[in-house]
């Protein structure tokens, strides 16, 4: 009976997910560019051409590390709404799974996927998610992300090597976060 259960959550889960992933995949490149994801797209691509370094944060531009993620899908699709968008639906899916673990070892596992199924449709996510207009969906999920790990080191009592090697990596996803 315990097994079942367990794997109807994992199914739970599992469709949850697949879910925020279609709901801010499909129809990525509807409605064309806002005003400011043109400004992102013409700035990864002098970032690409070498014109424009990802540091001129004083130039009105936004963080570097926009700028080196979005440039992946720039480089592998071409300049175009969905390589600038796939970068946020692929952070935005990634936010949502990791909110079920973060709430899975603070509440348990029912309140887990509430959460997540909660934040899966949440407007206001989904609407983010799908837009390159700015990095908060980059910088929630390494917030999230930092959050996670510090948690998992917390209630899991690691060993002393163990804890400084999360506590880096903590930090490092807080970095990015800073970066995004």
């Amino acid at each position: 009976m315990k097994i079942r259960f367990i794997r109807n959550l994992n199914i739970s889960f599992a469709i949850i997910i697949l879910a925020a992933f279609l709901i801010r995949f499909l129809y990525i490149e509807l409605p064309n560019l806002y005003y400011d994801e043109n400004g992102v797209a013409m700035w990864v691509k002098l970032f690409l051409n070498g014109e424009l370094s990802p540091w001129a944060y004083l130039k009105g531009q936004p963080p570097p590390l926009l700028a080196w993620i979005t440039s992946v899908p720039f480089i592998i699709f071409g300049a175009s709404e969905f390589s600038l968008r796939i970068v946020n639906v692929f952070f935005g899916t990634l936010t949502v799974a990791l909110l079920y673990f973060i709430a899975k070892q603070w509440y348990g596992k029912k309140v887990a996927l509430l959460a997540t199924a909660l934040l899966a449709v949440s407007p206001l996510h989904v609407t983010y998610s799908r837009l390159n207009v700015n990095s908060d969906i980059i910088e929630t999920f390494f917030l999230a992300f930092a959050v996670f790990i510090m948690e998992y080191c917390y209630t899991h009592n690691l060993e002393r090597r163990k804890e400084l090697s999360a506590v880096i990596l903590s930090g490092i996803a807080f970095g990015f976060s800073l970066l995004a």
